[in-house]
């Protein structure tokens, strides 16, 4: 009798969970049920690769430029990296779009008007300081107690002058007034040219008596002057051009500009924002544009077809919005 209770009960136990079994399995499907995946799939967007221009040692520039990669990075959500440039001419090589090794740059005034003309490189944001716009000037300098009192003395044929090379402070204003007096860099009617690489080297250049004048950058000079309490005399002054503007790329999508414009144009309303614009000294970001450059297209119409002598390949730049005639003083790189 036991037995077959027994039998009885195991049956009904089958019958229970087939019922169970047939319940469960008669529920509708539902999203996101089933193994958990071992790691969640992530998708990283490609860097935003921002180049650095060697106006002084690399190794105190780039930690503010690092702090502000930080701040892009988080505000954008993608990696933002630097590139750091050993030439003013690598800016141009690797923005070109047979590179396009960096999507922007801060640049000078000098490779950014050849960008425009020869990249289609177009300017973004510049920083503003508790003056305005930040503006920097070309200067000619001597050591104070320099017995050279003139340019024309600091250009004759027993001087030597210290050049920084692709520079609008630098490069392009000295040679203009090198040009304009007849003279021309390297040969018997003009002084030595000693070429160095950044701004910071040409006022250690002239410091040190290793060359009679130099042609440097007034922002760095006015920092050098504080940080050394070293004093310079003024032999000549250039117009005020735009200082180091965030130029992008021919080609970079325009959403992620639009993106790093605003993130740019709204750092000062945002605390930490604000931190990153006092590590370089200014107060906020503005809009700047082509025309903004003038100044510099007005010294290359002055040079000519001395712009052959800037040692530069290519036609001298040029643009509509400066308002200047179109120079045809050489071939341009596409036709050559």
């Amino acid at each position: 009798m036991k037995t077959v209770w027994a039998i009885v009960a195991a049956e009904v136990g089958i019958l229970i969970l087939a019922g169970i079994g047939w319940l469960i399995l008669s529920q509708p499907a539902k999203k996101g049920l089933g193994p958990a995946p071992a790691t969640a799939p992530s998708v990283t967007a490609p860097p935003l690769r921002i180049g650095l221009i060697p106006e002084r040692d690399i190794f105190i520039q780039r930690p503010r430029y690092q702090a502000l990669a930080d701040y892009l990075a988080a505000k954008l959500r993608r990696p933002v990296e630097l590139v750091t440039m050993n030439s003013y001419q690598a800016v141009l090589d690797d923005m070109s779009p047979e590179r396009t090794s960096v999507d922007a740059a801060f640049v000078g005034s000098l490779v950014a008007v050849i960008a425009k003309d020869r990249l289609g490189a177009y300017a973004v944001i510049g920083l503003v300081t508790e003056k305005g716009p930040a503006e920097y000037r070309g200067v000619i300098i001597v050591p104070e107690n320099s017995p050279i009192q003139t340019v024309d003395d600091a250009l004759a044929p027993d001087r030597s002058v210290a050049l920084v090379r692709m520079t609008t402070a630098g490069h392009l204003f000295p040679i203009m007034l090198m040009a304009n007096r007849g003279k021309k860099a390297g040969d018997a009617a003009g002084p030595r040219i000693a070429w160095v690489g950044t701004h910071d080297q040409v006022a250690e250049e002239v410091a040190a008596g290793r060359v009679s004048a130099g042609a440097i950058k007034d922002l760095r000079l006015d920092a050098w002057e504080r940080e050394h309490g070293v004093k310079f005399r003024r032999l000549a002054v250039s117009p005020a051009v735009p200082d180091n503007v965030l130029w992008v790329r021919s080609g970079l999508a325009g959403s992620l500009v639009a993106r790093l414009a605003d993130t740019l144009l709204t750092m000062d309303a945002d605390p930490a924002g604000r931190d990153v614009l006092k590590a370089f000294g200014v107060v906020r970001f503005a809009r700047r544009e082509c025309v903004d450059y003038r100044p510099v297209f007005e010294m290359v119409q002055k040079l000519g077809p001395a712009w052959k002598q800037m040692g530069i390949a290519g036609r001298a730049p040029w643009c509509e919005c400066a308002g200047t005639t179109r120079p045809d003083d050489t071939t341009r790189p596409d036709e050559e």
